[in-house]
C-alpha cells in the first residue's frame, strides 16, 4: 500500500537508478501518471512530457475498456470482448473516432503543439498504475514509431497476470498482486487531479 503517487514514484525512482538512463525522457500518462512521472523526473534528472490515449468503451459501460486509442489515430482493441459483446463496426468506427478527437484536445490543453523528439532517446512511460493495460498498450504501439533507442516501462502496480503482455519491454514495478480490482485499492491518498493540477506540475518542471 502507497501513502499517494508521490510515494510510489519516489520507491519506482529508487528502482530505477540502476539503468543509469542519461539521454532519456519521462513520459506519463495523465492523470495520475502525472504526479508518478514528476518524481521520476526529478529523481532521475530527466525531462517531463505527457502522452494521452483516451480508452474505448461499449456505449452501455463508459467505464468497461475494450482498448483504447491515441492523438494520431493508433489503437489498441480487445477483439475477443469486442466479439463477446456482439459490438457493430460502426459504433467502433464512431467510438474510435470520437475517442480519437478527445485524446486530441487533452494532448493540446497539455502540450500545445510542440513535437515529440524521442528519436534514440530512452523513454521511462509511466502511470501510477496499470489495470486493463489498454491506455499503455495504445501509448506502447504509438511510441514505437517514433524511434526511441530503449523503452522502459515503469508503474508501480499491476495485475501479476498482466505481466506476461509486457515482457517484450524492460518493466520496473514495484508490486504485482494476483488480486486486483482497481489501481485505487493500493494508494491510501488517490484524488482524482484535474487538468489545472497536471498542467501546474508540467509547467513546473
Amino acid at each position: 500500500m502507497f501513502k499517494d503517487r508521490h510515494e510510489a514514484g519516489e520507491i519506482l525512482a529508487e528502482k530505477l537508478k540502476n539503468l543509469n538512463i542519461k539521454n532519456g525522457v519521462v513520459l506519463a500518462i495523465p492523470r495520475g501518471g502525472v504526479e508518478v512521472g514528476k518524481v521520476l523526473a526529478d529523481k532521475l534528472n530527466l525531462s517531463l512530457d505527457v502522452v494521452c490515449p483516451k480508452k474505448i468503451t461499449p456505449h452501455d459501460n463508459p467505464e468497461f475498456a475494450i482498448g483504447a486509442v491515441m492523438p494520431d489515430g493508433t489503437f489498441v482493441l480487445d477483439e475477443r470482448m469486442v466479439s463477446y459483446l456482439g459490438l457493430s463496426e460502426s459504433y467502433l468506427e464512431n467510438e474510435i473516432k470520437s475517442k480519437m478527437q478527445e485524446a486530441k484536445r487533452r494532448e493540446k490543453v497539455f502540450r500545445g503543439d510542440k513535437e515529440y523528439n524521442l528519436e534514440n532517446k530512452t523513454v521511462i512511460i509511466t502511470d501510477d498504475g496499470i489495470a486493463t493495460g489498454y491506455t499503455m498498450k495504445a501509448a506502447l504501439k504509438w511510441l514505437e514509431k517514433q524511434k526511441p533507442k530503449d523503452i522502459v516501462v515503469a508503474v508501480p502496480v499491476l495485475p501479476q497476470e498482466a505481466l506476461k503482455n509486457f515482457k517484450n519491454y524492460k518493466l520496473v514495478y514495484i508490486d504485482a498482486p494476483w488480486y486486483f480490482e482497481a489501481v485505487g485499492q493500493f494508494y491510501e491518498n488517490f484524488p482524482q487531479l484535474s487538468d489545472e493540477e497536471v498542467l501546474k506540475i508540467l509547467r513546473n518542471n
